[in-house]
C-alpha cells in the first residue's frame, strides 16, 4: 500500500496506471491534514509526499508522521529535480528523493 499527498493527483496518472498492475494499492491524499488523518487507517509500506503541499511542507509532514510512530519510508518530492530540493529533503531524513515524473520502478523497489 502506497499513500501520495499531493495535491496533484493527476501528476500520478502514469505511475498509478503502473503500479496496479503490480498489485500495489494507492491511495491520494490531497494535503498534509489529510494525510494525518489517513495515517490512523492506513499503514502503508510507503509515502509519497510532495515537497510543498498547500497547508504545510512535505518536510514538515515527514516530521509529524514520525512523532507519530509510523516508520514506513517517506519519499519526498520536488516538482522537478532540484539539488537543493534534495538536499533539503535528505538533511530532512527523507529516504528517497524523487523528481516529478515519478517512475514505477522505483516506487516498486521501494515496497
Amino acid at each position: 500500500r502506497v499513500v501520495i499527498v499531493d495535491a496533484h493527483p493527476h501528476d500520478y496518472d502514469h505511475l498509478a496506471d503502473q503500479i496496479s498492475r503490480a498489485d500495489v494499492e494507492i491511495r491520494f491524499v490531497p494535503s498534509g491534514r489529510e494525510a494525518l488523518a489517513a495515517c490512523l487507517t492506513h499503514m502503508p509500506a510507503l509515502w509519497i509526499v510532495n515537497l510543498d503541499l498547500p497547508d504545510m511542507s512535505g518536510i514538515d509532514l515527514r516530521t509529524m508522521l514520525r512523532h507519530r510512530g509510523i516508520r514506513a519510508p517517506v519519499a519526498l518530492v520536488g516538482e522537478r529535480y532540484s539539488m537543493a530540493d534534495e538536499i533539503r529533503a535528505r538533511t530532512a531524513g527523507a529516504e528517497i528523493y524523487l523528481a516529478k515524473p515519478v517512475h514505477h520502478d522505483v516506487v516498486e523497489a521501494a515496497v
